[in-house]
């Protein structure tokens, strides 16, 4: 026969098997660990929804009622989604990846252009000039503007290198702006090793 009682917790109708009599039990109401007493207490009437629910031993999992409701503490908890924010940090690793190339292209083309200007036509008269430059004390401004955006395209790269990894490692959405910043930094770094490349190999055929 069954031991029917009120949790002392959350004060809601339980029953247990008699053999749990003076037993510590779980209430699957609240989760909270009740100790059922030797028999029934004679206030205990039939909820309106049906069967009683029945504790179980400590540690067990909630049972549910004849109606198959789970108790509160699983009932739309079971299977659902981790939430997750906006992945912020990846649409800051592009907006970082696009201003380095910006700065990349701007420096290749003010300092070109300053080249041109003082007529410097190989490496050794550029290397000549940039010593003379330095011994002086005095930049151009065209090559202070190109030092400047060039500082600024590598603080700029550094950033969105660093977020762009944050990006795609953590499971916030949308990644693909993260991806995309990697991307760019690691073909900026490819194309710029590349034309290092060509230009050292264009040196040493025009010095032989």
């Amino acid at each position: 026969m069954a031991i029917q009682f009120f949790c002392a917790a959350c004060h809601q109708p339980i029953e247990v098997d008699d053999d749990a009599a003076n037993q510590s039990v779980t209430c699957p109401y609240c989760r909270k660990v009740v100790t059922a007493p030797f028999s029934s207490d004679p206030s205990v009437r039939m909820p309106s929804g049906g069967a009683m629910r029945e504790a179980g031993p400590l540690g067990a999992a909630p049972q549910p009622a004849s109606g198959g409701t789970l108790s509160p503490l699983t009932h739309g908890t079971m299977g659902s989604p981790l939430p997750t924010g906006r992945n912020t940090i990846g649409w800051v690793a592009l907006v970082f990846a696009i201003l380095s190339v910006i700065c990349i292209i701007a420096t290749a083309f003010v300092y070109g252009s300053w080249i041109a200007s003082e007529g410097i036509k190989t490496t050794a008269e550029l290397q000549k000039r940039l010593g003379e430059i330095q011994a002086s004390g005095q930049a151009p401004p065209s090559v202070m503007t190109a030092s400047g955006m060039a500082c600024l395209g590598i603080v700029a790269y550094l950033t969105a290198l660093v977020t762009g990894i944050i990006g795609v490692v953590n499971k916030k959405q949308p990644r693909w702006p993260a991806i995309v910043a990697v991307i760019v930094v690691a073909g900026s770094v490819l194309l710029l090793c590349g034309m290092t490349c060509l230009e050292a190999m264009a040196n040493r055929a025009g010095g032989g």
